[in-house]
């Protein structure tokens, strides 16, 4: 069968088939970018192929030009190497992608070979050879008589030299054991015995270095593999590094030289499989100064900073360091861990004042004399080359390549300082200084200012462009809260005074910013002149912030002010109706729910922006008729709404004219896989849903729904999740007013905390429950914890306020489905849990509700559809109460008892329908299903361990822990079952 092609593999070299995805060898996958040698093509005149398009196209040289020019001619802090990133992938056969983690080594030593490459024809084509590349001989010396027998010079084409670290603990270390000699005893040609027979001696075989290269780049090979583990590991010991390298030693005769420490690679990262490369590299002094006197600085991605001297041992030599570790206990105690951040690759530069002179041209021919002639290919003969001569670059081709490199270095810096003075803090606030003192001189009419609509339209314009396209994107201005809210009150003002201008923009921010549509909005407001408004990406970039690497709350916030602002302004002058701007941007919103749901933090930003826009009441009717309601019912439910299945004339939406999207589950799945957790609390949604349908009173909201909305909040589905789920769905969230300092101190004295007078008069404070708390500072009071909040906005919330209550007083229909889905709910909780509370609290707060003529209804439904649960439990022939255990039907009849004897507390209707006294037999029942207990006060005598792992003694009705203090066993006794319990434990049975 014939080979449809090879690809050489990047670690081994072996050719592999095409179709191979790794390889057959060494297992390294195949590169995406792996260059293919097509079938019938010798894989050698495919390289030489190869090596010629690169020769021509120089596409890496060129760009890696232009990176040094950046870096060099670049006033930035930082320079983005991503364009010389994406060259290199296109371009060399890496392991990975070039954008990914490789082998800084591999990464270095395949760049610079292609370099060469791309460098031949032009000015300096040996430029990397002489910089990087070295010329070493291989010498037979006779041991007993340091003779030279044999010297083979070889010019090396690699570019680093690689030193085994593993038990050396300094470079020169493992330097000497890298150059020590090899010693063989084997027959001398040159001397033999009486018999003729050639005398065996002992000869040294030694590497030296020849000719050295200007810069020495040492390889610190700290990783190896595990072959018992079957896993790489890698070598964090100490590693001395000298700031000064002698190589005389490891040079021929006349051939050393001295190299001074430029600069390290650093690998972080504990194991060899996964880290982070950053650099250390010293600056070059100015012309004049000491050649030692640079500052050592260090580059880790987009920071630099400086190091001192001491530190540089601390950063690249490894070893061990003590740090800090809590016991299970939170104590802390000292630990010692090998430092996982140490020098990788060492760059050491030629001194100058040691360089030997550099070989004539009769001494490089010499050494290829004697053996540095590179080898012949098979099949060629002397002289011969398939590759004609290529001509240089000419100096104009090579001029224009650098003023095009220089011209864009210089534009970046042109932009970079332009960009710099517009987001400066102080030059925003100027900015946005003039235009309110222009907006306030024209509504007062000072001086010749008058407002007209030519002026209120230019203010807006620049201002609504500072704010998009500098405000947000300054990070001082946008962490700033008081910043932000001033640019916002001054947009809103202006766009008040411009009715046109705020609808042109609420039109503007809805519209495509890309496709063929986007181009249509763009072309159609430049030809509208002044008055046409580009497409804005306000909504996407600065409300759901898609595809932010960090969401910025208040960049979020300052944009849903801004557009909440201008369309309350419009509904205040009647004229949110007028053009299809508002009706535009909710429609845009609406369309983009299947996008929006699949991030938590997007979702966030689009639930805020119709929570704030529901808050106005003049929005709030056309919210309603747009189906929101609907949209917002639909994410709550998301795969479980019935909405895409709909089928009839209430099935689609007002917005789009469809049926709703189907949307994913709100779960996402944890590392372990073992349980999902939510994506969305939808605690922001829930609200927005409740103060949507707050627009009018609740039976003239019902009239004015769209028909999918009034079917969709009518859905089973809807009501049980949310009685289940979230039964205070809706509630406004107060918070408590801080205290006084009189109000503060009675808190703390009611915490236990005791204020004391010390011998010089200096008041201090203590905890007396607790041992050494004594401060001199004076303690803050607990914070209210989540539940304390809750309860203290539940109490000062109207019973409209709640979803569920505002459902059920829409029309009667919707109160039979809300008062049906809470009595399940309660029967459904367990007893003496807060949701129990909370679902008895709302159906407490709707039955309060008499202000409507469905007010007795709604009580007579509760009270029936309560007696009919207590019946079929009591009863108990239901084939559903013949499957409940004996504690299960008293945990059921327990929270429906407590919720009548609730109701008849607080409804004066209810115990009409239901007196008290009904229930009398509810103890005797509960004695007779209730289980007895497993383990009683006799099976616990003795000593035990309980799960904190502390021993416990038991004798009669007295329970000793390991404090030696006795303490009381009661019974605890509940009407689902019995047992027993200490202050702070209670046994399960």
């Amino acid at each position: 069968r014939r080979r449809p092609g090879t690809w050489d593999c990047s670690v081994c070299t072996l050719q592999n088939d095409v179709e191979n995805t790794e390889c057959n060898v060494c297992g390294a996958q195949k590169p995406e970018n792996a260059k293919i040698t097509a079938a019938g093509v010798d894989p050698k005149e495919a390289q030489k192929a190869r090596e010629k398009e690169a020769r021509a196209k120089k596409a890496i040289l060129r760009e890696f030009q232009r990176t040094l020019r950046f870096l060099s001619g670049g006033e930035m802090t930082f320079y983005d190497a991503e364009p010389l990133l994406k060259t290199v992938g296109s371009n060399l056969a890496l392991m990975y992608p070039a954008e990914q983690q490789n082998d800084t080594k591999e990464f270095m030593d395949k760049l610079l070979e292609h370099l060469e490459v791309e460098l031949s024809g032009t000015t300096n084509p040996d430029l990397v050879s002489t910089t990087f590349g070295a010329t070493i001989a291989k010498v037979k010396t006779r041991q007993h008589d340091k003779k030279h027998i044999s010297r083979n010079p070889e010019y090396q084409s690699t570019y680093t030299m690689t030193l085994i670290v593993e038990g050396h603990d300094s470079v020169e270390s493992a330097l000497k054991a890298n150059f020590e000699p090899d010693i063989h005893e084997v027959d001398d040609e040159e001397d033999t015995d009486e018999a003729g027979k050639p005398v065996k001696y002992k000869f040294e075989y030694r590497t030296l270095f020849a000719e050295l290269p200007s810069v020495l780049c040492i390889q610190l090979n700290r990783f190896s593999y595990d072959y018992g583990r079957g896993v790489p590991i890698k070598h964090n010991h100490r590693i001395e590094i000298p700031e000064v390298l002698d190589m005389q030693q490891y040079s021929e005769v006349g051939r050393g030289a001295v190299y001074k420490l430029k600069g390290m690679l650093i690998h972080m990262g504990a194991t060899a499989s996964s880290g982070h490369y950053y650099s250390i590299i010293k600056s070059r002094p100015a012309d004049g100064e000491d050649p030692d006197s640079g500052a050592w600085l260090k580059f880790d991605d987009n920071r630099v900073s400086e190091l001192k001297a001491d530190e540089i041992d601390e950063e690249c030599f490894g070893g061990e360091y003590v740090g800090q570790q809590k016991d299970t206990y939170g104590n802390l105690r000292h630990v010692t861990r090998e430092k996982g951040w140490n020098a990788y690759l060492v760059f050491y530069e030629l001194d100058s004042a040691t360089a030997p002179p550099p070989l004539t041209k009769e001494e490089r021919e010499a050494n290829k004399g004697e053996g540095g002639e590179p080898e012949k290919k098979d099949g060629e003969e002397e002289g011969e080359d398939d590759d004609e001569e290529e001509a240089p670059i000419g100096p104009d081709e090579a001029v224009a390549v650098l003023e095009a490199q220089a011209e864009q270095v210089q534009t970046a810096n042109e932009k970079l300082w332009r960009r710099a003075l517009l987001y400066q803090p102080a030059t925003l606030d100027l900015f946005r200084k003039l235009i309110a003192v222009k907006l306030f001189a024209a509504k007062k009419a000072i001086g010749p200012v008058l407002m007209t609509p030519e002026l209120a339209r230019s203010l807006v314009r620049t201002g609504f462009a500072l704010y998009e396209r500098a405000v947000l994107h300054c990070e001082d201005v946008a962490a700033s809260e008081s910043d932000l809210r001033a640019w916002t009150t001054v947009l809103v003002s202006l766009f008040s005074n411009d009715p046109q201008s705020a609808l042109a923009f609420l039109e503007a921010i809805s519209a495509a910013t890309k496709g063929e549509e986007g181009e249509a909005t763009a072309a159609a407001a430049a030809a509208a002149g002044p008055n046409g408004w580009a497409p804005s990406e306000l909504i996407r970039r600065a409300v759901l912030q898609k595809g932010a690497m960090r969401n910025v709350t208040e960049v979020r916030d300052s944009a849903i002010a801004l557009i909440t602002g201008v369309a309350k302004g419009l509904a205040e002058v009647n004229m949110i109706n007028e053009g299809p701007g508002f009706s535009q941007m909710v429609k845009r919103l609406l369309d983009a729910v299947e996008v929006v749901v699949q991030e938590a933090d997007v979702l966030d930003g689009y639930m805020c922006l119709f929570l704030e826009l529901a808050k106005s009441s003049a929005l709030r009717p056309k919210l309603l008729s747009c189906d929101v309601a609907a949209y917002l019912a639909h994410i709550y439910l998301a795969n479980l709404s019935p909405a895409p299945e709909y089928t009839g004339d209430d099935a689609a939406a007002i917005a789009s004219g469809e049926p709703l999207p189907k949307l994913p589950a709100n779960t996402r799945k944890s590392i372990a896989a073992m349980y999902s957790h939510p994506l969305h609390n939808y605690k922001i949604l829930l609200q927005a849903l409740s103060a949507v349908l707050q627009s009018a009173t609740p039976t003239e909201v019902f009239a004015a729904m769209p028909p999918l909305s009034r079917r969709l909040l009518n859905e089973a589905r809807l009501l049980t999740r949310l009685v289940d789920k979230d039964p205070l769905a809706g509630l406004k969230t107060i918070v408590p007013e801080p205290p006084t300092p009189e109000e503060e101190e009675a808190m703390l004295l009611a915490e236990g905390w005791q204020k004391h007078a010390a011998q010089t008069g200096k008041i201090f404070w203590s905890h007396k429950r607790r041992k050494d708390t004594s401060t001199w500072e004076r303690p803050k009071p607990r914070k209210h914890t989540v539940n304390e909040l809750e309860d203290l906005s539940l109490k000062a919330a109207a019973p409209s306020d709640l979803l569920l209550v505002s459902l059920a007083l829409m029309d009667p229909s919707m109160a039979g489905s809300v008062c049906d889905a809470l009595v399940q709910g309660v029967e459904r909780s367990y007893p003496n849990s807060r949701v129990l509370e909370h679902k008895l609290t709302v159906l407490k707060l709707l039955l309060q509700c008499d202000g409507d003529e469905h007010h007795e209804g709604r009580v007579q439904r509760v009270a029936e559809q309560l007696n009919a649960q207590i019946g079929k439990l009591r009863e108990g022939e239901a084939i559903e109460v013949r499957a409940l255990k004996n504690h299960q039907k008293c945990s059921r009849m327990e929270v429906l008892v407590k919720a009548v004897q609730e109701l008849q507390d607080t409804i004066p209707a209810f115990v009409l329908i239901f007196p008290k006294g009904t229930l009398d037999w509810f103890l005797p029942w509960i004695e007779e299903f209730k289980p007895a207990m497993r383990v009683t006060l006799d099976d616990l005598q003795g000593k035990w361990t309980n799960s904190q792992h502390q021993d416990i003694t038991i004798e009669g009705d007295q329970c000793t822990f390991a404090d030696g203090n006795p303490v009381q066993i009661s019974p605890y006794d509940t009407a689902t079952y019995s047992t027993y319990q200490v202050p702070g434990w209670v046994l399960s049975q």
